[in-house]
């Protein structure tokens, strides 16, 4: 079976008295990213290919994600953090859990990180790249009426356009930032639309 990425899907438990195994291939185009995050290959496996065979694993890294932000987005701004002088999207670190299934959906404990500093829950996020300093970044557009977040205490909305022209004379935006406020405005990119695996399964109840 070939189908579209955005196609509705799900996958039935297996009810047989045996082991059902399957091979799952997924082809990822640059224009429609896997709403949750791609894998991350390890180093390991990134060294068995050959350089050309390397270019079929763009995803990489020492293990699996650690650190996740969120670009929050409003009529043309974008809301920033203060951290250590300089201007950072909201996130913090990813803890661990190697009894996860989906060790690179982090969507989760972003959402309760968000909700707990700037006291609002996402429903959801989509992907929109890997830094290897800044970690996972996704982004959720807000309407006007979503969340009213109080600039002064957590922060402040930065136009595209001062992102993107600084310097910025009160503290230094990153170079992670710029590029994922360029990759989120791309109008070639088709996202969709990752959940948490708890708000999911409220969904199947």
């Amino acid at each position: 079976m070939f189908m579209n990425m955005f196609t509705w899907h799900e996958g039935f438990p297996n009810q047989s008295d045996h082991d059902r195994y399957g091979i799952f291939n997924k082809y990822r185009a640059c224009h429609a990213p896997p709403a949750c995050g791609p894998t991350l290959f390890s180093e390991e496996a990134r060294n068995v290919f050959s350089k050309n065979g390397q270019q079929l694993l763009p995803h990489d890294g020492k293990g699996r994600v650690n650190l996740a932000r969120l670009l929050l987005e409003c009529n043309g701004e974008v809301f920033l953090v203060q951290e250590d002088g300089s201007w950072q999207l909201p996130g913090g670190a990813i803890e661990t859990d190697p009894e996860s299934p989906s060790p690179d959906n982090v969507i989760e404990q972003l959402t309760q990180f968000i909700e707990k500093k700037l006291r609002f829950e996402t429903p959801w996020m989509t992907y929109i790249d890997d830094d290897h300093k800044a970690g996972r970044v996704y982004a959720y557009p807000l309407s006007d009426s979503s969340v009213n977040i109080d600039r002064e205490d957590e922060g402040s909305w930065f136009s595209y356009e001062a992102i993107l022209n600084g310097p910025h004379s009160n503290g230094k935006i990153p170079v992670y930032v710029t590029e994922a406020v360029k990759n989120w405005r791309d109008p070639k990119i088709l996202r969709g639309m990752g959940e948490s695996m708890a708000r999911a399964k409220k969904k199947d109840s």
